[in-house]
């Protein structure tokens, strides 16, 4: 039996393990890839020893000949040209305003279609009260989450560490310090789901060490703590117990759990196990979807697919799940639609050619009320909305850049569209 000094210490060496993870950990993506694209994938992680979430800009066309007369260094190319807004159709691009997330700075910003920032809210982490220590500080240096909020309000995650709820003025109004991670939801009723982790033992996975086990946190509309469900307690007493049991993984980490959705039950009479109310959640380790019934604590249907490491999925008002694909297109991103009763891809989108469209971590589609998508391509610190076809019809690439050369871009966690009445109100007050 292990002693107790000794079991808290591997619990420490655990949360300092997924801490540094964050949004994926790239020597666990790179043991997965084939050799011959081992090295690209290495340039996708973040950029270690910077204040935020840095990643390498992808190389231009331009030769190393062309590099070296202009004094780069060996292995980077100049920063691209595009920042802000680089491409808007008005008549095919939806209006609105954009929240844009970036790994430069603890907050969010409100764009117009533009590019011009019309408001943003901030904290830093050393403002929120009875917070976790820091066990990595670039993920206390940005937020990983943001959601808007009627009257202005956001709600947003220090990744691993804190969910805070601000004002329109970024006066903080409450801070839940459960070591909130990836992704949070909103319930009709006010409440809030976020997804938490912490450092466990779970005979069933490994009777030996801990493990990272994730969790769904309810909160009240005042950050109060109502309900904590585990993830693996859920698979544990459902019939999808094989999809992690006897699974290796690697730092403790069994699911990392990336997303979560509250369902509102558009899928409930083809696929009851989508009730309204339960939740669907993505695991990137496992390459897994998964329905959540929190009221029975357990999974009601889960499904691999063509998909690999994949992030933010959501169903669509004609039952199909929309879902970034960060790795499943032959070690390219893709964006897809797909059919959760057939299994049946109905849409994508691609890259041309294919590895011109990829990150490694992170990635966002959110499906547009005129039918296009918004893609957020987050180590290229770039976020585009597609018509069906796959045209492009705007492109924002974020300005914040670093390194000796600009060789660096922030990331982009995600850009959502805002439709211009819910700000009416407030913005301009």
């Amino acid at each position: 039996m292990q002693r107790p000094h000794a079991l808290r210490a591997r619990r420490a060496a655990l949360v300092l393990a997924v801490l540094a993870a964050g949004c994926g950990e790239g020597e666990t993506d790179l043991e997965l890839a084939p050799a011959e694209v081992q090295r690209d994938l290495a340039r996708e992680a973040w950029t270690p020893g910077r204040h935020g979430l840095w990643s390498v800009v992808r190389e231009s066309e331009a030769t190393a000949e062309d590099l070296a007369s202009l004094g780069y260094a060996a292995g980077y190319a100049p920063a691209p040209d595009e920042s802000g807004v680089t491409l808007h159709d008005p008549e095919r691009a939806l209006d609105g305003y954009n929240l844009a997330v970036s790994g430069h700075a603890p907050e969010a910003q409100l764009l117009d279609m533009q590019g011009r920032v019309v408001h943003a809210w901030s904290l830093p982490y050393a403002e929120v009260p009875g917070a976790p220590p820091v066990e990595d500080e670039q993920f206390v240096d940005a937020w990983r989450c943001a959601r808007l909020l009627p009257g202005g309000e956001l709600l947003a995650i220090f990744e691993g560490h804190a969910l805070v709820k601000l004002d329109r003025d970024s006066r903080l109004l409450w801070a839940f310090t459960g070591r909130a991670h990836h992704a949070l939801d909103v319930a009709a009723d006010g409440s809030i789901l976020v997804l938490t982790r912490r450092a466990a033992l779970v005979p069933w996975v490994n009777p030996d060490e801990p493990v990272i086990a994730d969790h769904v946190a309810v909160l009240s509309a005042g950050g109060e703590l109502l309900r904590d469900v585990s993830v693996l307690g859920c698979f544990e007493r459902s019939p999808y117990r094989s999809l992690v049991e006897g699974r290796a993984a690697v730092a403790g980490d069994v699911l990392h759990t990336n997303a979560l959705v509250l369902l509102d039950g558009t899928l409930e009479p083809e696929l009851p196990a989508f009730r309204r109310g339960r939740v669907l959640i993505s695991m990137r380790h496992t390459h897994a979807l998964a329905v959540l019934d929190l009221e029975s604590q357990g999974v009601t249907w889960a499904a691999t697919g063509m998909w690999k490491l994949q992030h933010d999925p959501s169903v669509l008002p004609n039952g199909r799940i929309l879902l970034f694909d960060n790795a499943g297109y032959g070690w390219c991103s893709q964006v897809i639609e797909v059919d959760p009763r057939t299994s049946r891809l109905a849409w994508a989108y691609r890259g041309d050619p294919p590895d011109a469209f990829f990150t490694l971590l992170c990635g966002a589609a959110q499906r547009l009320s005129n039918g296009n998508t918004l893609i957020t391509e987050s180590c290229q610190g770039r976020a585009f909305e597609v018509t069906r076809d796959g045209e492009t019809v705007w492109s924002y690439r974020n300005p914040e850049r670093a390194g000796p050369h600009g060789e660096l871009i922030a990331a982009l966690f995600e850009v959502e569209r805002v439709p211009a009445d819910a700000v009416l109100g407030w913005l301009d007050r």
